[in-house]
């Protein structure tokens, strides 16, 4: 389990890259980072990067492994890397997380939550659809756990508030043909 002073750190990153751009570039709120439980250090940092890259595999934690194997030889990861979302993980990434060797992810809100509290609900819907399953965890790719941390959850729905206005949620609905 990554230590609540990783966490910290961890928010402070995915504020700083939020900073960078504006939402109608940088596209919806999933954070990603990969990190080395062995010395407790963020190895890589990813956003979603769908519009800015012109690039629907451009999820957030494809962007951070990508990013790790940026500077890396190896095509696979150690076991003790960890992927940590800001959202459960959708089966694309799952694979991917599968593929880079990562046995265990760490996410903060789940799908319920996802299209609860951000609108978003393609995952349960392609996951109920195409694999029959309500979560990528009970597929067994990998160890998924829900960080269970009211304090860190609510610092991110905030962190959503301060960087995604309702113009911008509706200017992005319709950047992803939701409306």
């Amino acid at each position: 389990m990554v230590s609540k002073l990783l966490l910290e750190e961890i928010k402070t990153r995915w504020e700083m890259e939020l900073q960078k751009y504006p939402a109608h570039i940088r596209g919806r709120f999933f954070a990603a980072a990969v990190v080395n439980t062995l010395n407790d250090k963020i190895v890589s940092i990813g956003l979603n990067r769908v519009l800015m890259n012109s690039n629907p595999t451009n999820h957030a934690e494809i962007v951070a492994l990508n990013n790790v194997f940026k500077l890396s030889s190896d095509v696979r990861l150690p076991e003790y890397f960890v992927m940590v979302s800001s959202h459960e993980p959708c089966m694309m990434c799952a694979s991917a997380i599968m593929w880079s060797g990562i046995k265990n992810v760490e996410y903060v809100f789940s799908y319920e939550e996802t299209k609860d509290l951000f609108s978003v609900e393609e995952d349960i819907i392609m996951l109920r659809n195409s694999c029959g399953i309500d979560h990528v965890k009970n597929s067994n790719l990998y160890n998924a756990q829900q960080i269970d941390d009211q304090s860190f959850k609510n610092d991110l729905i905030e962190m959503y508030k301060k960087f995604y206005s309702e113009e911008d949620n509706n200017h992005l609905k319709e950047q992803y043909n939701l409306v």
